[in-house]
């Protein structure tokens, strides 16, 4: 009759190696396909890694002087922010550096992280875009911007005519930093 029984039915030999041949020939290509599609997947999910390579240091801001740059610790409901960074430059100038596990989370962070700010909305001129995507604040002037899983927040006290040009040359030079320590595609 039959050689081997699958459930009630029973198969010749013939059947029973060639769709064991299938089946190796289908465990061969999740064996190939599986460990680069992982890869991806891990890659894309953690981004930057890390802040301290991203944090402004006094080589790029000369004319300033770093006053405080402090790790956050404070307690968050959101389970997607890794870290939390504070720079405080002159007292002229304060950088808010934030961590997440994906750009996504980057993102959708971005409005309800402070919902008391004035003025927030999306950066009306295409052109000033910095990172993937970029909020503008009136009061105080300064710019939130998304750049992969790190979302950047750039508050400059002075005189109201330089503060959100340079807050822009300054979350350029971040967008910079974060650019470098990508993985190159």
């Amino acid at each position: 009759m039959g050689f081997k029984c699958i459930g009630n039915q029973y198969l010749s030999k013939e059947r029973f190696l060639f769709m064991m041949s299938r089946l190796r020939f289908i465990g061969f290509l999740l064996l190939v396909a599986t460990p680069p599609i992982g890869c991806a997947i891990l890659s894309n999910a953690y981004p930057v890694m890390s802040l301290h390579p991203v944090l402004l240091t006094q080589d790029d801001l000369p004319t300033m002087q770093l006053m405080r740059s402090e790790r956050n610790n404070s307690p968050t409901k959101e389970l997607s922010r890794i870290v939390e960074f504070e720079q405080l430059w002159s007292e002229e100038l304060v950088i808010l550096y934030f961590l997440f596990n994906s750009t996504p989370a980057a993102q959708k962070a971005a409005s309800p992280l402070f919902p008391d700010v004035e003025g927030y909305r999306p950066e009306p001129n295409p052109k000033e875009v910095i990172g993937d995507a970029t909020w503008r604040v009136e009061k105080p002037p300064g710019i939130y911007f998304v750049k992969h899983n790190v979302l950047v927040y750039v508050l400059v006290k002075g005189h109201p005519s330089h503060r959100l040009p340079f807050a822009r040359n300054v979350a350029r030079k971040i967008e910079a930093k974060i650019t470098a320590v990508l993985p190159q595609k």
